[in-house]
Parts: C-alpha cells; sequence; structure tokens
C-alpha cells in the first residue's frame, strides 16, 4: 500500500526541511545500495527546486542547488558516507524536463543513466518522461496555496501484496 504523507510548508525554509525529511527517510535504499528517484510535480514557482535544495541538505550536500532548467541535469556530489551504508559518496541529479517535448529529445538526455543507478534523481516535470520513470518512484507535488505557504504531498509506493 502506498504511504502518502502532507504537510503545509509556511516558508521556504520549511519546504526545504521536508525535503530534508524526505533524504532521511530514504537512507534505507541507500545504504542497500539502491538509488531513489523523485518526481517533483508543480506549477512553475510552486518550490520544486526550493524542496531539492532540502533533499540535498539532508544528503549531505555542500554546493549551492540552483535550477536545471537551461542545463537540463545539474549533478551534485555528496562527500563519502552522506549516503549511509559505508564510505561510498553520493551523486544527486536535478533533472529539468520541463524544455523536453519529444521522445528524441528525451532520449538524447539518457534518462536511464540517471534514473537506474545508486543515487537520487530528482525529476522535475516527470510527466514529460512518459512512463519511462521506474515504479517505484517517489511522489511529490506541491501545490502553492498563497504568496508564502505551499501544500506539499509526498507518496511512497508500498511494496506490492504478495
Amino acid at each position: 500500500m502506498d504511504r502518502t504523507t502532507s504537510v503545509v510548508c509556511a516558508t521556504e525554509q520549511h519546504t526545504m526541511a521536508a525535503g530534508e525529511a524526505l533524504a532521511a527517510h530514504i537512507r534505507d535504499r541507500l545504504a542497500a545500495r539502491r538509488g531513489a528517484v523523485i518526481a517533483l510535480r508543480g506549477d512553475l514557482g510552486a518550490g520544486k527546486t526550493t524542496f531539492a535544495k532540502g533533499v540535498a541538505r539532508g544528503l549531505g550536500i555542500q554546493e549551492a542547488v540552483t535550477s536545471p532548467t537551461y542545463q537540463l541535469v545539474l549533478e551534485y556530489d555528496a562527500p563519502a558516507g552522506a549516503g549511509e551504508g559505508g564510505p561510498r559518496p553520493l551523486t544527486m541529479y536535478h533533472i529539468d524536463l520541463y524544455r523536453i517535448d519529444s521522445a528524441e529529445q528525451l532520449a538524447s538526455l539518457a534518462l536511464d543513466d540517471f534514473i537506474h543507478g545508486q543515487g537520487v534523481a530528482l525529476v522535475e516535470w516527470p510527466e514529460r518522461a512518459g512512463d519511462t520513470l521506474p515504479h517505484d518512484t517517489i511522489q511529490v507535488r506541491i501545490a502553492i496555496a498563497d504568496d508564502m505557504r505551499r501544500h506539499v504531498e509526498i507518496t511512497e509506493p508500498g511494496k506490492p501484496a504478495s
């Protein structure tokens, strides 16, 4: 069964804290040498990159996280040990598919290289990826409530029934 958590964030710092909490929650996956894919959904200006900054902070990434709108993919490395389960470094890929408008463009991005590894891939505008994201992708929906407040809903897929 899927697990959904909802929170209202009153400030950018609260939105970042929600991302940081998710990063702490996925450490079991990372310790097991499995990666994680996080789909970030929301309108322009909803706070997807702010949430990504929180995930990065929760992973121990020291670099300033920016929107990958024009580069499409930005890569950030966490120091060794940040991924739990050992001294290996961890890579976070921040992917923005907003400007992708064809299957050919998506294929040229080589998305599989980022979403099937041991790192963490945050994908903004995931609906443009079609059905290429893994079935266990964590879904994050951020909705604008007003100038500052955001509704953040995080859905983690459950284990299939046996």
